[in-house]
């Protein structure tokens, strides 16, 4: 009986100290406060997947985006790329996308705004990003550029 509290005490001392819950330098906290659902577009996966990396700024090929209703607080995980220090995130109304081809949307450039987050904005920001920006984020990097409320 006393080897059997033994094994349970060292089990659970490895289960509560093992594994951390996740990799939280790949979360951000993305929060649309505006009243349209949008969708958010990564650029982070490469040209031969679709998609593109920053320095190039150009609107992703891929369809898929990720849906943030009006009003949502979500947090996103996502997959870094080796050597890249910035994460270009594409806002696009989910009306526009619903009634515009992809491929207009893409050419054109159809979109509410594109922020270029370096690493050091995101630790800034405490990885909470908004739409549309709040004053917090009057120094990231996006286009259109940032205006005051």
């Amino acid at each position: 009986m006393k080897m059997l509290k033994y094994f349970l005490s060292v089990l659970i001392c490895i289960l509560l100290t093992g594994c951390p819950i996740g990799d939280y330098k790949n979360i951000f906290f993305f929060e649309n406060s505006s009243s349209k659902d949008v969708l958010v577009y990564l650029g982070v996966i490469s040209r031969e997947n679709g998609g593109c990396l920053y320095p190039d700024t150009l609107l992703p090929d891929s369809e898929v985006g990720i849906i943030f209703p009006g009003g949502v607080v979500r947090g996103y995980s996502f997959n870094t790329v080796p050597n890249a220090d910035t994460l270009c995130l594409f806002i696009v109304d989910k009306a526009i996308v619903e009634t515009i081809p992809w491929k207009k949307i893409h050419d054109e450039n159809i979109i509410l705004k594109r922020y270029d987050i370096a690493i050091s904005d995101f630790v800034r920001l405490n990885w909470e990003i908004t739409y549309p920006p709040n004053e917090a984020m009057k120094n990231v990097k996006m286009f259109p550029a940032y205006e005051s409320r």
